[in-house]
């Protein structure tokens, strides 16, 4: 009973220092929302109030920064109120973000969750409102039709898509053996486990081909931690003919120890997922070589389309490049390959 009055106390206090001196929105206009088919004619409840949807960030970087704006961008468009907090990569603050959502009269709340493992804490904390996970993906067995849905991108695709650039590079180079160096993502969360298992296994399963890892590590997703520990790497003096990283911010950072060691350039094939501004950009300027394009653009604005379904008591909608799954829990958006020869499409 103490702790439940205990949250509360938390939550009320929040709620005022969040919501009690007019917390608006973002206003982030970069890659703005638009990749989503409509399925919401309107955001208004059924007394003709606006739908109030919480959105409660990890943390920002470049993907998050671009999903929040499409999220911003397509709630303008749909009319509903949305309010944006971050959590600064604390979950406790991000727990009473959602807390505090709930005890303000939210109808729903979007969660980029910071621990996956914490899916039935902020569930918990939500009550009666709807939740929307976005890009972090929890146990599906949390996930219930009408209630609570993820939305997100399969991470075996980014990871097989890597493979079939990393097996055509191999294939013209006369190589049958890989030998590669892998940065990863922050070590237990689901993208850095299944990108990096399903480059591995599609590059000697589908694409036949033998891989030695020369080096693995975690950069934790940052880019100044990237560039360090490949700095630390080059330093061992080892070969190698490809690197790959689980994001376009860590593939930057090797990018900018290649260019700032040893030849003063880039000297081999690196590869990075998300294909963001910065990340297509180095493409196109001939530095990284490839990336998996994750729709933020895409995931923001199927988030909040699919918080007014869920809280207007309809059907998710339809995605142009992604698909629903029959249990009306899950909404796929496509992952897509981009390198120097299509690059110019998805920057902007």
């Amino acid at each position: 009973m103490k702790k439940k009055l205990l949250a509360m106390i938390i939550a009320a206090t929040m709620a005022f220092t969040l919501f009690g001196c007019g917390g608006q929105p973002s206003t982030d206009d970069n890659n703005a929302a638009g990749g989503a088919g409509s399925a919401a004619d309107g955001a208004d409840t059924a007394d003709g109030g606006k739908i109030k949807v919480g959105l409660a960030l990890d943390k920002r970087d470049q993907f998050t920064t671009s999903l929040e704006s499409a999220v911003t961008a397509k709630a303008e468009e749909l009319g509903a109120d949305l309010h944006v907090v971050e959590a600064n990569k604390d979950f406790a603050t991000q727990l009473s973000h959602v807390q505090t959502f709930a005890v303000d009269g939210f109808d729903a709340v979007i969660v980029k969750l910071i621990n996956t493992d914490g899916a039935q804490e902020i569930i918990n904390a939500a009550g009666s409102m709807p939740v929307v996970f976005v890009n972090m993906k929890p146990d599906e067995s949390l996930l219930e039709q009408g209630k609570n849905i993820y939305v997100g991108s399969d991470e075996h695709l980014a990871g097989g898509l890597q493979a079939q650039y990393v097996a055509n590079y191999a294939k013209a180079q006369g190589l049958d053996t890989v030998r590669a160096v892998i940065l990863t993502g922050e070590l237990g969360q689901d993208p850095t486990v299944i990108r990096t298992q399903s480059f591995k296994d599609s590059l000697t399963g589908e694409y036949g081909l033998g891989l030695d890892v020369v080096y693995e590590d975690t950069a934790e997703w940052d880019r100044a931690k990237a560039m360090d520990k490949f700095v630390q790497f080059m330093g061992s003096g080892k070969g190698y003919d490809v690197v790959v990283c689980n994001n376009d911010d860590m593939a930057l950072g090797v990018v900018e120890a290649m260019k700032t060691s040893g030849d003063k350039k880039v000297v081999c094939p690196v590869l990075g997922v998300d294909a963001t501004n910065i990340g297509c950009q180095s493409i196109k300027d001939g530095e990284l070589a490839f990336t998996v394009y994750q729709s933020a653009k895409g995931q923001g604005a199927a988030a909040i389309e699919s918080a007014i379904s869920l809280v207007k008591g309809e059907s998710l909608p339809k995605i142009d490049k992604g698909t629903v799954n029959d249990d009306q829990t899950i909404i796929w958006i496509d992952f897509e390959p981009v390198d120097k020869d299509n690059v110019d499409q998805y920057m902007g």
